[in-house]
């Protein structure tokens, strides 16, 4: 686990400089027991571009022909993994678009909606493919909560965001639900390559560019709290 904001202003982790030659890290407890097995210092973290992503896999996308055709519908409710209990299946009655949807019964259907709000957590699935090659990604999403305001979710494929601008992925208002496929600002889908056999994909709440505003605008707060007590004294 790499150290990073739980506040979600960063989506990436913290650097620490080290200077040359002998260091030290103390762990100072505060509450709660918890074991350590371990502590590592790694490189610093950065993402490729979508073309150095390209530039990396074995293959081009323009070159890949598939043996058949193929499609995966993975239903949200049906996630392997989960990093609060707090984000179970639900149903929703609201929309006959909804998967799957009963008239009679309630049946499981979605899962996140209000209690998947707070950053760092996560919704992860499983799924698989038939042979390598390259694949897109689409999310069928709803976010009705919070009018003008955007949803924004990191997109983890394997454990590890491919590309840069998955670090911040943005679902907007609406009061249906809308199919969002990743792509580029000029809406042109990316491509992943994915080898034959089992992989996940992860959606980590974040704050995205709405971070470093909040973060600006505390530290601006900060300071005029820091003035105003000065002219009080």
């Amino acid at each position: 686990v790499l150290f990073k904001s739980d506040l979600g202003y960063e989506v990436r982790p913290y650097c620490f400089y080290f200077e040359s030659g002998e260091n030290s890290i103390t762990l100072e407890s505060t509450n709660e027991p918890m074991a350590i097995s371990h502590l590592s210092l790694v490189p610093i973290l950065s993402y490729d571009s979508y073309e150095q992503y390209l530039a990396k896999q074995p293959s081009k996308p323009e070159s890949y022909k598939p043996s058949q055709p193929f499609s995966v519908k993975i239903q949200g409710e049906s996630a392997q993994k989960r990093s609060d209990p707090s984000l179970f299946s639900r149903y929703d009655r609201s929309s006959a678009t909804t998967e799957p949807y009963d008239v009679a019964h309630t049946v499981l259907n979605y899962i996140g909606g209000d209690s998947w709000r707070s950053p760092g957590q996560w919704i992860e699935w499983d799924f698989e493919v038939p042979e390598n090659g390259w694949y897109t990604i689409s999310v069928k999403a709803r976010q009705l909560y919070q009018r003008g305001f955007i949803a924004c979710r990191s997109v983890y494929i394997d454990g590890e965001i491919p590309i840069d601008s998955l670090e911040s992925v943005d679902f907007k208002y609406s009061t249906d639900w809308e199919m969002v496929t990743l792509a580029d600002k000029e809406d042109n889908p990316y491509k992943f390559y994915l080898t034959k056999g089992k992989h996940s994909v992860r959606l980590e709440c974040t704050l995205g560019q709405m971070g470093s505003i909040i973060n600006d605008l505390q530290d601006t707060i900060s300071r005029l709290n820091t003035v105003y007590r000065t002219i009080l004294v």
